[in-house]
């Protein structure tokens, strides 16, 4: 691995997700000479190469992460959880799926509220949760994925299937026009897909960097009562989007 490639694979664990062209214009190399590294990457399984761009091969990086995610772009997700909680009534039904993104939503329920039941496959997010005592929490049980401390799996999202949810905050790794919400993990996205079918309003979080990717796994088309996102996101992004009758927050 020389040093261009070095440098590559240092960019990804602050990124998640890259596009290609991201890459030639921070490397400052070309197009072909990025391809040609990720095609060098995705051989050694350190990459995952898609459609436009590549993220981090999960046995590459053990999951352990989730705390450094936490507190990536940290002040992006206080400022998602500070507009979701506006589309959250008293006495109503939240889903969350696992997600940082969503752990500070929970946090933000705590702060604001005093009577919600909430369903979350999720044990951080429970814990969170379980600091306001008069919410009622629901967890599915089954499979755990220890490294995201979250239940996975068939049985799991089966359970979902039996509730009737107001709100769902469903997190993803990318959106974008043509491919609507996507994700990496099979098994959470299951059950992104039972809290989806269940809820009567959905709101898609996920801060700005993930608009315009392609990820692996489809989860849901573009509907819903929209996507809330920080500031950050790109104007004409945010047209392109709204053009095509999907609410930005």
């Amino acid at each position: 691995m020389n040093a261009r490639q070095e440098n590559i694979v240092k960019y990804f664990p602050t990124h998640r997700t890259v596009k290609n062209n991201k890459l030639a214009e921070e490397f400052n190399f070309s197009l072909e000479t990025i391809r040609r590294d990720l095609m060098y990457l995705e051989k050694q399984n350190i990459i995952i190469r898609m459609h436009g761009g590549a993220y981090l091969n999960r046995e590459f990086v053990h999951e352990t992460d989730y705390l450094y995610r936490a507190n990536l772009n940290s002040v992006k997700k206080k400022v998602i959880a500070e507009k979701a909680i506006h589309f959250v009534k008293e006495n109503e039904v939240i889903s969350l799926d696992v997600s940082t993104t969503n752990t500070q939503i929970a946090i933000e329920l705590t702060q604001h509220f005093k009577n919600l039941t909430i369903l979350t496959n999720s044990i951080v997010i429970t814990i969170e949760l379980a600091k306001r005592s008069s919410f009622q929490l629901i967890l599915p049980g089954g499979s755990v994925r220890n490294e995201e401390l979250c239940f996975v799996g068939e049985s799991s999202a089966g359970f979902f299937k039996q509730f009737h949810m107001n709100v769902f905050f469903m997190s993803f790794s990318g959106v974008s026009l043509e491919s609507g919400f996507t994700d990496y993990g099979f098994g959470e996205s299951q059950l992104k897909k039972a809290m989806f079918k269940q809820a009567n309003r959905i709101y898609g979080i996920g801060d700005s960097s993930k608009f315009s990717i392609h990820s692996l796994l489809n989860v849901a088309p573009l509907m819903g009562e929209g996507i809330i996102t920080d500031d950050a996101l790109e104007e004409s992004t945010r047209h392109d989007f709204e053009v095509c009758g999907v609410n930005i927050f």
